[in-house]
């Protein structure tokens, strides 16, 4: 037996959805959601944004590289292999290795790349819906009945099957809509997040790196006056049998100079440690190629921008503010959430369905039933839930306004402080330079005096320390400008390539004294 279907225009619409579901989808999506459900936001985040501000920032207020550095940043854009056993690796480089094999960054990426899907998943509960179910069996019925007196028993095989397909789309449903605004503003957190952990892992890469040439310098230094004090020794002893000089001045010496030798290895030993740690941060490559690294001295020349402009940098790209912004935007998606649940829900549905035998009534039966409606779900009572989640979702919201306030005002002072701080190491820098160059002129005319004979063996060796102690006190505090300024930088959000390479164009070029 086969039943007639409800009417002739909707066994053709509905046959037309089980031949072309794809088609049909998009032709309701055009019909029912045009200005109800609203428009997809798919623009990432506020970076694109920001960019052409921030350059203009950045230029204004004296931020930006020289052209020396900038063509020097063009010609290391390309730098992705790792560096050969013969080269010296460059900054930019080792952070090129580090992206591919920090654990900790590579873990922040793959987060991201998960949490992007939510985007998708979100948009996908606003869109039409299409499921299909069906089922085949072989049944087999024991029949027993009573008519009067008599009892008939009989038994019979049958096969059944079923088959629907059903169509779903949200026409009013603003719960939906304020979570996928919700799954927005987590890409926006988790895109902060990323970009805070590449910030981390660069400055990772920059402090070890600074840590080896420190290192390395340090070495250098501490090995030329171990150099000196033997050369000393060695003149003290042929001046010791010709009577120009004493005993004690050769003992002296003796300890002085074991003393250097001892503090120049330890300082190699240091050199050795600061390479193996920077190694394994960048896939752990041959140390050798770390015998190549060395600071080319002179005076770091590093932009120092205005404080004004530093804060508002740091406004518009500091990963702080940018993380407290985007739980703002959480809260205010998970409130109309909240508000959502508490309203109508309107839907659209169609389905067709094929029936045969599926009952033990319907035997060698066949239906086919089309249907084609709206769907209203109205909530009612849930128990004071619903005005306590809205009240939680506001609870929520005004934390997280109130947490961005902290942020910007602990954000300015930070920047305020690490401004000041960076200022001082510079001027500290600067000063130390002539500082330096004043004791080895000092050192090289005590040695000169001492040959001439008109300084003794203690003067030369005073001045000598001088100069080394004010060459290691240097050091330190050449690293320290370095070190306050990508801290500056960390704090303002742009630690990038250009930071990269500032850095390692300042140590890897000779600077004017």
């Amino acid at each position: 037996m086969r039943v007639k279907r409800p009417s002739m225009l909707s066994a053709l619409l509905l046959r037309e959805w089980v031949r072309a579901p794809t088609r049909c989808a998009m032709a309701l999506v055009l019909s029912l959601t045009s200005g109800i459900v609203g428009t997809l936001h798919l623009t990432p985040g506020h970076a694109s944004t920001a960019s052409s501000t921030l350059q203009r920032l950045k230029l204004d207020n004296d931020l930006r590289l020289s052209e020396s550095a900038r063509a020097a940043l063009a010609d290391a854009a390309e730098i992705k292999a790792p560096p050969l056993p013969s080269e010296a690796p460059t900054l930019a480089g080792l952070v090129a290795l580090a992206q591919q094999h920090d654990p900790s960054y590579r873990a922040a990426q793959a987060g991201l790349e998960g949490t992007r899907e939510y985007e998708t998943i979100g948009r996908a509960s606003m869109l039409p819906a299409m499921q299909a179910s069906g089922s085949r069996s072989r049944n087999r019925q024991d029949r027993e009945v009573q008519q009067g007196d008599q009892r008939i028993e009989d038994q019979r095989f049958y096969n059944a099957a079923s088959a629907t397909v059903q169509l779903r789309q949200p026409i009013y449903a603003p719960e939906t809509r304020a979570r996928y605004d919700e799954a927005l503003a987590l890409i926006d957190e988790a895109e902060v997040t990323f970009t805070d952990e590449f910030s981390q892992m660069v400055i990772r890469v920059v402090d070890a790196y600074l840590n080896l040439v420190f290192a390395t310098k340090r070495a250098e230094v501490l090995k030329g006056s171990a150099d000196d004090l033997k050369d000393l020794l060695r003149s003290a002893e042929r001046r010791l049998e010709y009577g120009d000089a004493t005993r004690v001045e050769v003992l002296d010496l003796t300890a002085r100079q074991r003393r250097a030798g001892v503090q120049a290895r330890a300082a190699e030993n240091q050199r050795r440690t600061a390479a193996s740690r920077l190694a394994s941060l960048v896939g752990g490559i041959d140390q050798r190629v770390f015998d190549e690294v060395a600071d080319a001295g002179g005076r770091l020349h590093l932009s120092r921008g205005s404080i004004e402009g530093w804060k508002r940098v740091a406004q518009l790209s500091s990963t702080r503010r940018l993380a407290g912004e985007a739980k703002i935007a959480q809260a205010e998606a998970a409130l109309l959430s909240a508000k959502g649940a508490n309203l109508p829900r309107v839907d659209a549905l169609a389905s067709f369905s094929i029936n045969d035998s599926d009952t033990v009534n319907t035997v060698d039966q066949r239906f086919e039933t089309g249907s084609l409606g709206i769907q209203v779900s109205v909530p009612i009572f849930a128990a004071g839930s619903g005005r306590a989640g809205v009240r939680q979702a506001e609870a929520f919201l005004l934390q997280a306004r109130e947490e961005l306030v902290a942020v910007e005002l602990e954000l300015e002072q930070s920047v305020r402080e690490a401004y000041d701080g960076f200022l001082s190491a510079v001027d500290e820098e600067r000063a130390m330079v002539s500082v330096d160059r004043a004791a080895r002129a000092s050192a090289d005319a005590a040695a000169k005096g001492y040959e001439a004979g008109v300084q003794s063996l203690l003067d030369v060796v005073v001045a000598k320390g001088l100069a080394r102690d004010v060459a290691l006190e240097s050091l330190e505090i050449r690293y320290e400008t370095a070190r306050a300024f990508v801290v500056l930088h960390e704090l303002a959000g742009q630690v990038d390539d250009e930071l990269i390479q500032t850095l390692s164009t300042a140590f890897a070029q000779p600077q004017t004294r």
